[in-house]
């Protein structure tokens, strides 16, 4: 058959658009695997060059308590801070007073400040345009932990065990019935139980709203505790140097769950996400946990350093404060990663 350059033209252009779709096909895949790594990993969500020691958020906005500078806020997941000083003490521009701590009660928010020279706990009920000081009663300044449930706001202060207001800050009195270590690092709320970690004596719980404590120790081979995590009938403590213990009977006995996490690990904070349990750790960053804290993963992808200091989570991020190296940010939907894989 005689040689048809129409027919050849056709073919060669069929060819030429199958070569095309095939490149197509190649460059979606590439560009579909570059967004996933791009995205499933750890990104700066701001204050760069910071150091932040405490982290918080009301559903809508993320509350930052930066050292040496005070309070920060975003209202968009990271993208923008604005700074909320105003009626909070003025050492916090110094390094003798810092925030230590957040926590939300309805439409107002509370900080609680420590340091050398602590200036006790500030309000703020026009979301942290301005500050006013709750301290009356308050002869503890150094405050650690805040703790809210209802109309009952509790204060863990270091050195004077733990404080109660039943209105919103305007008097606190000190309820340590049974509490035999009073430097509080961290406290918890589960109903009308109160859980509270100390700095050398282990953790104490009250149920009848801090009329009186009992220490809740069998099993706990470090009583330093950073940490508490509650939900469900499980109980969560990280220590400083010894990892993570876990109570699965009201805390009557713990014991450590450690698997994979760094040896004599300090862990600053605790936090959960569906299913997934996270560990803030002093030196080796973020880890995770799917099987209720048996075994432990990694989940440092594009962190720029490990040194961990705080922790907050939304519907949508995981937010961890590095020091000297602002907050950074990852997506809840790489945990379900991890719960399927």
């Amino acid at each position: 058959m005689p040689f048809n350059p129409k027919i050849f033209c056709c073919i060669q252009k069929q060819l030429n658009d199958f070569e095309l779709k095939k490149l197509k096909i190649v460059l979606l895949f590439v560009l579909l695997i570059q967004y996933e790594i791009g995205f499933s990993q750890w990104v700066p969500a701001g204050l760069t060059g910071t150091s932040v020691y405490a982290l918080a958020n009301d559903g809508a906005k993320i509350y930052a308590g930066v050292f040496a500078s005070g309070a920060y806020v975003s209202a968009d997941s990271g993208s923008n801070w604005s700074v909320i000083n105003s009626g909070l003490p003025s050492q916090l521009s110094s390094f003798d007073c810092f925030i230590s701590c957040f926590t939300v009660m309805d439409t107002f928010m509370f900080v609680g400040t420590a340091g050398t020279s602590g200036a006790g706990v500030y309000m703020s009920s026009n979301g942290g345009e301005s500050w006013k000081a709750v301290n009356l009663g308050l002869t503890h300044l150094k405050v650690t932990a805040l703790a809210s449930e209802g109309y009952n706001l509790y204060a863990g202060t270091n050195g004077g065990g733990v404080y109660w207001s039943g209105n919103k800050g305007k008097n606190w009195m000190a309820i340590n019935t049974g509490l035999t270590n009073l430097e509080i690092s961290v406290l918890e709320i589960i109903g009308s139980e109160i859980v509270a970690g100390t700095s050398g004596g282990g953790v104490f719980m009250s149920n009848n709203r801090g009329a009186s404590w009992d220490a809740i120790n069998a099993g706990l081979t470090n009583l330093n505790i950073q940490s508490l995590l509650i939900f469900d009938s499980l109980i969560y403590v990280g220590t400083h140097g010894g990892g993570v213990f876990k109570s699965a009977d009201h805390g009557n006995n713990w014991k450590a769950v450690n698997s994979n996490l760094p040896l004599n690990a300090t862990i600053y904070a605790l936090c959960k996400s569906d299913n997934v349990i996270l560990a803030g750790l002093k030196n080796h960053g973020i880890y995770a946990s799917v099987d209720q804290g048996t075994t432990w993963s990694s989940f440092n992808d594009g962190l720029p350093n490990l040194v961990f200091t705080a922790m907050t989570c939304n519907s949508y991020f995981l937010f961890a404060a590095l020091d000297g190296k602002g907050i950074w940010k990852r997506k809840l939907t790489d945990l379900k990663h991890m719960e399927k894989n």
